[in-house]
């Protein structure tokens, strides 16, 4: 028996469910698949680790025009600003804004000399662009280091990709504002799943699609049908070939899957028994540290005695991380961040570390775009025959965010309703 819909929606991350609920409130029938046995995808916020919720996966509401405040406005859902970045000068923390005030300066050189040098040619890397502009890893700026310590690093960076997102983000307050979500990211989710029919541990195997339609085969054997079909799947997993599509994609389609890497990201969160972050920062860099950023996750939460930190590593930090045993490297870490806050004798009550890697449905965290790419996201999100539509944090120019995943489940809603 092969069950039929309006739309089907694989993935229930933060773009399935909006699409889904988007599609749903136009009065459209719409089945959620997902194949993990808990909605959110690369959202995860846990319980049972400190008195306050924690995320495993997405946590921050990068910047004020993000897209993700109208679900928060239209709710009321509760959220608080990060503090400041801390950075040690000396034997004292000082704010990292105040320690970067030539930074403007510098980005302004940049762009002159990008001028007379001209846009990043194709399969060039960010680091080698840069070179061109007369600039080493040594003489980076802030702005450029802290994509280094957030994504992957620019020798691994599709040029022209870097070269475009910055110009996104010219206008927006990005990487100054961060708000945490209280009560946790999953908090969106559940304003987002309330009524859609979301059918857990569906993994998907089989794809024939076509101009009159879409059949969905799933690995227990079960078989949907739709007139439209919206995949949110990671290029990262689509990368491993494991879904068949009858007729197969298009070459361009799957060459744009694959022009997506990994970069390696993990979390390690320690709550301790006592506040140790200076109270008028938020979070911390320490540039030699691994992982070299830490941040508050407890600030809204009086009833939560000390700190619960997380630390972020990314790229080649987390790879040492990664290589280690999982004790080993809470205790590399553990030993970072007691160099950091210069307190040797700290133990946290709970610690724990978290990667995305060896998710099968995940298949890594971050994606960034390998050289040669620059024509990946665009191309990822162009629909196939007015069937196959594409959304997820990796069809957006923001494709590193949930508010990006989010911006792209309600494009691909509206891409849908318009063909029918």
């Amino acid at each position: 028996m092969v069950t039929k819909w309006d739309v089907i929606v694989i993935g229930a991350g933060m773009a399935g469910l909006k699409a889904a609920h988007d599609i749903q409130q136009a009065g459209k029938s719409v089945l959620v698949l997902e194949a993990k046995n808990r909605i959110g995808g690369r959202i995860h916020t846990v319980h049972d680790f400190a008195p306050v919720p924690i995320e495993l996966g997405g946590e921050l509401i990068h910047t004020e025009q993000a897209d993700t405040w109208e679900l928060v406005h239209a709710h009321n859902i509760a959220t608080y600003q990060q503090n400041e970045i801390g950075i040690m000068r000396g034997d004292k923390w000082v704010s990292l804004a105040q320690d970067n005030q030539d930074e403007d300066t510098v980005l302004h050189q940049l762009v002159n000399k990008a001028q007379k040098v001209g846009m990043p040619k194709a399969n060039e890397t960010m680091e080698n662009y840069l070179l061109r502009l007369g600039m080493t890893s040594h003489d980076y700026p802030f702005s450029f280091r802290i994509i280094e310590y957030d994504t992957e690093l620019f020798n691994r960076w599709d040029a022209q990709t870097l070269v475009q997102m910055a110009e996104d983000y010219a206008d927006t307050d990005y990487g100054k504002t961060d708000y945490h979500v209280i009560g946790g990211q999953e908090t969106l989710l559940n304003v987002l799943k309330t009524g859609l029919t979301i059918q857990l541990n569906a993994i998907v195997k089989q794809i024939n699609w076509g101009k009159h339609g879409v059949t969905v085969k799933t690995e227990s054997g079960i078989q949907y049908a739709s007139q439209h079909l919206i995949l949110t799947i990671p290029p990262l997993v689509l990368q491993k070939r494991d879904i068949q599509f009858v007729p197969d994609l298009p070459k361009r389609k799957w060459q744009a899957i694959d022009s997506f890497g990994r970069s390696d990201i993990v979390k390690v969160i320690f709550h301790f028994n006592k506040r140790l972050l200076p109270d008028s920062f938020g979070s911390i860099l320490d540039e030699g540290g691994l992982p070299p950023i830490w941040w508050r996750s407890n600030n809204a939460y009086p009833e939560c005695e000390g700190d619960v930190l997380v630390g972020w590593a990314s790229a080649d930090n987390a790879r040492q991380l990664i290589a280690m045993s999982e004790s080993d490297a809470i205790q590399t870490a553990l030993d970072s961040l007691r160099k950091a806050l210069r307190q040797d004798t700290i133990i946290p009550t709970q610690a724990r570390l978290h990667h995305w890697n060896d998710d099968p449905f995940a298949c890594g965290a971050y994606p960034y775009i390998k050289p040669g790419g620059g024509f990946a996201i665009v191309e990822l999100a162009e629909p196939l025959q007015k069937v196959l539509f594409w959304a997820g944090a990796a069809t957006s120019a923001d494709f590193s965010t949930v508010h990006g995943a989010y911006a792209s489940g309600k494009r691909v809603a509206q891409e849908v309703l318009q063909k029918g």
